[in-house]
């Protein structure tokens, strides 16, 4: 699983503290610090923020949604 935040740094000492606790108690395997994206992440980035773009100009809006499960 992967987790994005984006806060104070206060808030981000604590919850790195918290995380270790986690991490103590085997509720967390592992974690990292992540300051950038690769180039493929990058890329990912780029495609979902132009996928709006690309509906709008050749798709048509419905009620139907898509549920995604087990990502990996």
């Amino acid at each position: 699983m992967q987790l994005q935040l984006s806060v104070n740094d206060f808030k981000a000492n604590m919850f790195l503290e918290l995380l270790e606790i986690f991490k103590k108690d085997n509720l967390v395997e592992d974690y990292k610090i992540v300051n950038k994206y690769n180039e493929y992440e990058n890329e990912i980035i780029n495609d979902l923020k132009n996928l709006h773009h690309s509906i709008e100009e050749e798709g048509f809006k419905t009620n139907k949604f898509i549920e995604i499960n087990d990502l990996k």
